[in-house]
């Protein structure tokens, strides 16, 4: 899929997070050349569909940091006001710190907290001075496919002429 065309679907509603019957993911061009020492940084999260696994249901002024460390591995930190309380958290602004690997590609390898087990993080396009999307798509349990979209900018409030 285009990168136009799929920002054009997410700027008009036309897609969101959810798991669709029937349907395989679509082949997407991540990447090829990301350079984490250009990423790092503060980013602000702009739009993002309500179950991105990256951004937690029930939070808002989301970010993301990210960092180098000396074996050229990528610290990452998200963090985000939680406006409703659950058995696992309490409402209020917290987050969670974690690593990323093998960045050559937008697909680097991360993990979270204390866990070790890594998962795809995947970058689909950044100019890394202005906004960075991310889209995501796993096949699940036969025909069905899970897909995740997000928009995020250096900036806490995104111009209306970048976000077009």
């Amino acid at each position: 899929m285009q990168k136009a065309a799929l920002l054009g679907l997410f700027v008009l509603g036309l897609t969101e997070a959810k798991t669709t019957a029937g349907g395989k993911c679509p082949e997407v061009e991540y990447m090829e050349d990301f350079d984490l020492s250009r990423y790092v940084g503060k980013w602000y999260t702009q739009e993002s569909d309500a179950t991105n696994k990256w951004v937690p249901a029930g939070t808002d002024c989301v970010t993301k940091e990210f960092g180098v460390d000396e074996d050229g591995n990528g610290d990452l930190y998200f963090r985000g006001n939680y406006t409703i309380a659950n058995k696992w958290v309490s409402a209020g602004y917290r987050g969670s710190g974690g690593k990323l690997y093998d960045c050559e590609t937008g697909v680097c390898q991360a993990t979270m907290g204390w866990s070790t087990r890594r998962f795809p993080f995947k970058i689909f396009y950044t100019d890394y001075e202005n906004f960075d999307i991310s889209y995501s798509c796993y096949d699940k349990w036969g025909d069905n496919a899970y897909e995740s979209l997000s928009i995020v900018s250096r900036e806490q409030t995104m111009s209306l002429e970048l976000y077009e």
